[in-house]
């Protein structure tokens, strides 16, 4: 296996990994059942997208 080989298995054991984690964090909460999603917030979206950038990444380079 190369090394570019071993990088996308990486990137792709993480991408699942983050989105069972989105997945997760977009069910319906509260007594109306309103769906939240993290990307709603437009403070909180830079944020979110950068430590979803480093954490695909990370497994990258795992």
């Amino acid at each position: 296996m190369t090394g570019l080989q071993a990088a996308l298995w990486g990137l792709l054991g993480s991408g699942v990994a983050e989105g069972l984690n989105l997945s997760a964090s977009t069910r319906p909460s509260g007594p109306h059942r309103r769906w939240h999603r993290p990307w709603d917030s437009k403070a909180d979206r830079p944020v979110m997208l950068v430590a979803i950038g480093l954490r695909l990444f990370a497994g990258c380079g795992t």
